[in-house]
This record gives structure tokens, sequence and C-alpha cells, in this order.
């Protein structure tokens, strides 16, 4: 169950009502958001060790900017090598919520949780 409310997708709103300008925001009970942090915080915790050291994505105190840190002094000794460099960055954020259950479960099993 859930509480949705419509959402102007640009403030302010243009047109009111229009749902084409509009976009379902789910409101999440409080206790439900620190369950989850909880849980997360646990998670994490137990799986920190195994993660790839350039993770960057949903690790608090990390962002695309220590992601860029990181790799620019390898772009300047590929471009000062005569090499090029390409990069394609992606965001993945919407991409979690069609993620299989199963094999999340399968993963974090694997990871002995």
């Amino acid at each position: 169950m859930a509480n949705i409310i419509p959402e102007p997708k640009v403030h302010p709103a243009t047109t009111v009502g229009l749902l084409s300008e509009q976009q379902p925001i789910s409101l999440t009970v409080t206790i439900i958001k620190q369950l989850e942090a909880t849980v997360g915080g646990c998670i994490l915790e137990h799986v920190y060790d195994v993660l790839d050291h350039q993770q960057y994505g949903l690790l608090n105190g990390q962002s695309t900017t220590h992601a860029l840190v990181d790799v620019l002094p390898q772009w300047s000794e590929a471009l000062d090598n005569g090499k090029s460099v390409r990069t394609l960055f992606v965001d993945y954020a919407k991409a979690f919520g069609h993620v299989d259950h199963g094999t999340v479960q399968q993963k974090l099993h694997n990871y002995g949780v």
C-alpha cells in the first residue's frame, strides 16, 4: 500500500491538472524509511569488503567527483603518451527498480548475507 500524490514536473507548475505535467510520488511512512536505512546499513557493512574499490555510487561520502578524481591521473598519463581517452558515465539510479529480486537475493546469499 502506498499514498501517492501528483507532483508537478516543473516548478512552478505551468498548467494545473494536466497529467502529462505531473509525476506520481509515493509517500513512504517514516518508520519504513528508518527500517530501510537500518537494514541497508547492516547489509552494506557486511558486503563492504567485497565491493570494488572504484565503487562510488550509493556509498556515503562518495560521488561522481570522487570517481573523476580517481580516473583523471590515468587519463592524463594516457594523453601524455599520445593515446586517446574515451569515457562513458551511465547513471543507473532508475535501473535498480527493475532488477530481478531473485538475482539480488542470490547475490546477497553468495556474500553471506
